[in-house]
């Protein structure tokens, strides 16, 4: 450890209860601002005021960091803290603050503070929120609890349900699974329900409160019916919801085909819609189905691939 440089002072904190791939983006992100680097580690006696779980003590969380941060030969000291600030409102040798997306407001009120004791605000690096291979966030708590390990990779089985509607065949459960949680053991099960088309999610979501207290996800796939723009003419599509242990809603709705009348009239009938295609055809509209089930849930379990969530990266 050398002695803080005239280009000013980087300061990182949090509990870093297992340095997992999060805490490394931190302080990564701290090196790369090439200033001496403050790390603020929680203590255990605020620890034990503030986290509902166990945490490991001082000594341990400071071991690791220091260990990281000898191995890229950085500039740094490390120190206590005794509250979610330190002293970074009164300081006037910070220059910069890294966080990740969820403290970043944290650090703009930090900000704040620091222009109403007339100091300079600090430069806020956000980094990129670290998604595990079961796409919830990466945390010591989940480590703690056995769920994950520290490279994001999930322990225990991922916990499903999907609700089908009846003319998703079944036997594409697997399929479904396989694609969406690929990294993940899973352990699910399947309930399928008569045809209906869109039907009402608030509905559904009140009717299935329980079940998705019991799941890590509550999958529902049903076909759709969309009006067409132009004229009386209707589309047909895959309509997905998705809802995890927190309650998130996520919603897809897969590529979608403009239906003849025929088609349109049976599938409102409920009818096998495998019957209105002659044999050598049956094959191809089920595997379009299940093409579009896989669509319909991509923006939820991949969203960086999409680009919707730009702050978000897998693991």
């Amino acid at each position: 450890m050398n002695q803080p440089s005239k280009k000013g002072i980087t300061i990182v904190a949090g509990t870093f209860g297992h340095l997992h791939k999060g805490h490394k983006a931190l302080l990564m992100r701290a090196i790369s601002t090439k200033k001496f680097i403050i790390v603020g580690i929680t203590s255990d006696e605020y620890v034990k005021k503030t986290k509902n779980y166990n945490v490991r003590d001082y000594k341990s969380r400071s071991d690791s960091v220091y260990k990281f941060l000898r191995e890229k030969n950085a500039n740094f000291t490390i120190k206590p803290i005794e509250n979610n600030s330190g002293d970074a409102d009164k300081n006037k040798d910070y220059t910069d603050i890294i966080v990740s997306k969820e403290t970043e407001g944290s650090a703009r009120i930090l900000n704040n503070k620091r222009l109403k004791n007339g100091l300079k605000p600090m430069h806020i690096h956000t980094v990129n929120t670290k998604i595990a291979n079961d796409f919830f966030v990466l945390s010591s708590s989940r480590i703690d609890s056995g769920e994950i390990d520290e490279e994001g990779k999930r322990l225990n089985p991922l916990r499903v349900s999907i609700i089908l509607s009846k003319n998703i065949q079944k036997a594409y459960r697997d399929s479904i699974l396989r694609s969406v949680f690929k990294n993940s053991p899973i352990s699910s099960s399947i309930e399928v329900k008569n045809s209906e088309i869109f039907p009402d999610f608030s509905d559904f979501k009140r009717t299935n409160s329980g079940k998705i207290m019991d799941f890590d996800y509550l999958i529902l796939i049903s076909e759709g019916i969309l009006p067409y723009s132009r004229g009386s003419r209707n589309k047909v599509c895959v309509r997905s919801f998705i809802i995890d242990k927190y309650g998130t809603v996520g919603e897809g709705i897969s590529s979608s085909i403009e239906m003849p009348e025929q088609f349109y009239s049976a599938f409102v009938r409920g009818s096998d819609k495998l019957n209105i295609f002659n044999l050598e055809s049956r094959g191809y509209f089920s595997k379009m189905i299940l093409e579009s089930v896989k669509s319909s849930l991509q923006c939820r379990t991949k969203p960086w691939e999409f680009g919707v969530f730009d702050r978000i990266q897998s693991v």
